[in-house]
Formats: C-alpha cells, structure tokens, sequence
C-alpha cells in the first residue's frame, strides 16, 4: 500500500519538475529547491525519468498535456 503510494507521489513530483522547468523556464537549482531543497541531480535524474515515462506511458502523457492547457504560462519576467 505504502509502496504504490510513494511511487504515485514520486510520479508526481518528476511531471511537477518537468512543467516547472518547461512551463516557468526554473533553472535545475531552482526547482531543487521548490521540491523540499533536492539535489541538483536528482533534479536532473527526475527531469529525465518524466521525459522517458512521457514517451513511453499514453496515459501520463495525455495527463500532461491536460496540465499544459490547464496551467497559465508565465513569462520568467513575471517570476
């Protein structure tokens, strides 16, 4: 139970990452720091890991481009 748990909120948190650094322009640093102060890496890791799982699961692509239309654009000025 804990374990499908954990791996929901991981997903979660690597497609939060990806739209953070596609949709806001976040540096890798920045974004480390907004999801509980993670490592450069890890970030990097995550960013990877969400790119792969967009090209390989239909499901949580289709998720994401929902979030994408969803989500308001903000130019990196407008931070």
């Amino acid at each position: 139970w804990f374990g499908i748990l954990i791996r929901s909120m991981a997903a979660a948190r690597r497609i939060g990452m990806l739209l953070c650094r596609e949709l806001l322009s976040l540096s890798i640093r920045e974004i480390g720091t907004a999801f509980g102060d993670r490592d450069s890496s890890t970030v990097v890791s995550a960013l990877a890991r969400a790119r792969a799982d967009l090209t390989d699961d239909a499901a949580v692509a289709e998720r994401v481009t929902r979030l994408r239309q969803l989500l308001p654009v903000m130019a990196p000025s407008q931070r």
